[in-house]
């Protein structure tokens, strides 16, 4: 019941470390449930297609882990 990316969300948060300071990036719409609680794993939601690039320059300026979310694919950025 409810909207299918509760299901993710409960996955991710399930799957990450919270050690590792994961910084997940999102596109706005659907993902955006995933900043409010009982998830709050989503830091930043600008537009569609903003994840991606949020992502890299996190990466680029040296964040350990930064993941984004789009089109319900997650990526992993080292």
């Amino acid at each position: 019941d409810g909207c299918p990316h509760c299901d993710t969300f409960h996955a991710v948060v399930e799957a990450v470390d919270p050690a590792d300071k994961p910084i997940l990036f999102s596109d706005i719409g659907c993902y955006t449930v995933g900043a409010y609680p009982p998830f709050s794993a989503v830091h930043a939601c600008v537009d569609m297609g903003a994840s991606i690039s949020m992502a890299i320059g996190a990466a680029k300026a040296g964040a350990v882990r930064a993941w984004l979310m789009m089109s319900a694919i997650f990526m992993l950025l080292l």
